[in-house]
């Protein structure tokens, strides 16, 4: 266990549109010669999951689940950067 990757869970990635399957589908189902009564069912079932997809997008709000996260704060300073400001400190006074 000590070797496992932590990944951001399913649930906090955000809702997209399903276009992409939605146009793969329908190209399938039009190169495979799909009956009618297919289309009527997949259709339906690609209705029903826009409006899943769509009220999911209306409910969700966007959070920064790596703010917390990040070790190195906007207070400390990198010893690099210290000697730069150093040497354009010093740049200036000369």
């Amino acid at each position: 266990m000590k070797d496992s990757k932590k990944v951001i869970s399913r649930k906090n990635i955000p809702v997209t549109l399903p276009i992409f399957k939605t146009v793969i589908i329908l190209l399938a189902l039009d190169y495979w010669k799909a009956p009618e009564w297919l289309y009527g069912v997949v259709l339906a079932l690609l209705v029903i999951l826009w409006i899943g997809a769509i009220s999911l997008l209306i409910k969700q709000t966007q959070v920064d689940i790596f703010d917390d996260s990040d070790p190195k704060k906007e207070s400390e300073v990198s010893k690099f950067q210290e000697r730069i400001v150093k040497a354009m400190n010093k740049d200036r006074t000369n």
